[in-house]
Order: structure tokens, then C-alpha cells, then sequence
């Protein structure tokens, strides 16, 4: 029988205290979730734009359109389901890879990759907006 002390594998530590990651899956994570978040909603953003633009009403006060459910067109009202929809599951999406980034940079869990998918976020909304509006509004 010995008396020698038993090995416990533990991670190495830095300077701040902070154990170093195994795996930096996490700002990955971000960034796939962040890359799917623009390509869905680019995509969702023009089809509804085109499906949207021929509803639009042009008249002396300019391009105006109103999407509401419930309207009696069918096709009105499920781009009133639609767009907010739209919206909604993607703010979820949103905040959620702003949140998983922040927590990825804040532990030095692929900080590059987060970093990206938090400028992905944050620009998303702003850019599906803009194609929707550009789609919808142009003159026909």
C-alpha cells in the first residue's frame, strides 16, 4: 500500500482565474445560429416582399400598403399572419445569438466567431428590413 497522492485532471488556469475552454463550441454555435438567422430572414423578407408588392396602393401621397389578418382577401391575410411571424421568431432568434455571444466572448469561448455573430445579429433585422421595403416599394 503507498501513500502516493491521487491525480486529478483539472484544466489549466490563466492569470484571471478563468479555467482555459476544451472546446470552443460555443461561439460557433453563435455563428452558425447567427449565419442561419440571415439567410432565413433575407429569404422570408423577399418572398414576402414579393407576394406583399402587388397589394401596395400608389396614390398622390405616395406607396402605402396595410397588411391585416383577418382581412377578407385571403392572400392579405396571411401576410398579415406572415409578417409578423416573421418578425417575432426572428427577434427570438436574435436575442438569443446576441445573448450566447456576449456569454461566448465573455469566457474567451471562440471569441472571434462570436464576435461575428453578434455583428450578424445586430445588422440582420436592419438589412431584412431594408429588402422587404426595397421589394415592396419599388414602382411596378
Amino acid at each position: 500500500m503507498t501513500n502516493a497522492p491521487e491525480t486529478v485532471d483539472v484544466a489549466p488556469f490563466v492569470p484571471g482565474g478563468f479555467p482555459v475552454p476544451s472546446r470552443p463550441s460555443l461561439g460557433r454555435v453563435a455563428l452558425f445560429a447567427g449565419i442561419a438567422l440571415l439567410g432565413v430572414s433575407l429569404a422570408l423578407s423577399v418572398v414576402l416582399g414579393i407576394l406583399g408588392a402587388q397589394f401596395v396602393v400608389r396614390d398622390q401621397y405616395g406607396p402605402s400598403f396595410n397588411f391585416q389578418f383577418g382581412d377578407p382577401n385571403p392572400a392579405i391575410s396571411a401576410l398579415g399572419l406572415a409578417s409578423p411571424l416573421h418578425i417575432l421568431l426572428g427577434s427570438l432568434v436574435g436575442v438569443w445569438v446576441i445573448v450566447q455571444s456576449i456569454v461566448a466572448i465573455s469566457v474567451n469561448r471562440d471569441r472571434r466567431s462570436a464576435i461575428v455573430a453578434l455583428v450578424l445579429a445586430v445588422l440582420v433585422p436592419g438589412l431584412s428590413l431594408g429588402v422587404y421595403l426595397l421589394i415592396v416599394l419599388l414602382p411596378r
